[in-house]
Parts: structure tokens; C-alpha cells; sequence
């Protein structure tokens, strides 16, 4: 089913993954914003996620808005911001006739899981 464009009211920020040398020489990978693109977010049902969770991967949320084709090629490489909130994207598939909309299924990374523990 298609959104309408009153339904893509969200702003999230298009990020690469991007590796550089830090000073030590060591490559370290950190993320850089391409652009901003405006979707539409929907969280997926408990059976729906619970049903993503049957093949490994736990998927939280569909995103929907205007076919990007950079977005679509890429997106492995590709990860989504909304404030703070990190989406990875797991699949990326067009919708609809002529590349009109591109659906993003994605996994909300959890504050904890970013945290880096330091033992005293």
C-alpha cells in the first residue's frame, strides 16, 4: 500500500559508514550525513517482529518515503538518524510502479547496546 505524502512527516538523516586511520594508525569507523530525507516511520506489530526474529534478524520498524536510488543501492553501507535514535537498515525494496517509493525495513539500535563498558 502506498503513503501519501502527508504521511512522510518524519526527517532522518542519511548517514555512510566511512574508515579512517586515527592517530595511532589504527582504522576506526565512524559515520558521515549525506543528506536529510523525509519518510514515514512505522513501528511493526510484536508478531511482526517477533516473525523477523525467526530469521535472525530483528527488524523494529518500516520506513517508507520517495524512492532514493543511492539509498536503495547502498544500503548496507547506509544507516538512518532520527534526534538520536539509530535505525540500521536490513533490507531496502521499491515499491509501487516506476520507482516511486522505497521501503526500508530497519533495526532501532539500543542506547545500551552503543555504551562502551569501562571496568574500573
Amino acid at each position: 500500500m502506498a503513503v501519501t505524502i502527508g504521511q512522510m512527516n518524519q526527517v532522518f538523516e542519511v548517514q555512510e559508514s566511512v574508515t579512517a586511520p586515527d592517530e595511532t594508525g589504527q582504522d576506526q569507523e565512524s559515520w558521515r550525513t549525506l543528506r536529510k530525507w523525509k519518510a514515514a516511520l512505522e513501528s511493526l506489530s510484536a508478531s511482526e517482529t517477533f516473525q523477523s526474529r525467526q530469521t535472525g534478524v530483528v527488524v523494529t520498524h518500516k520506513i517508507t518515503g520517495w524512492y532514493d536510488a543511492d539509498l536503495h543501492e547502498h544500503a548496507p553501507l547506509r544507516r538512518l538518524l532520527l534526534g538520536r535514535r539509530i535505525l540500521n537498515i536490513v533490507s531496502a525494496t521499491e515499491t509501487g510502479d516506476r520507482r516511486r517509493q522505497l521501503e526500508l525495513m530497519v533495526a532501532e539500535v539500543q542506547p545500551w547496546a552503543n555504551q562502551n563498558s569501562e571496568s574500573a
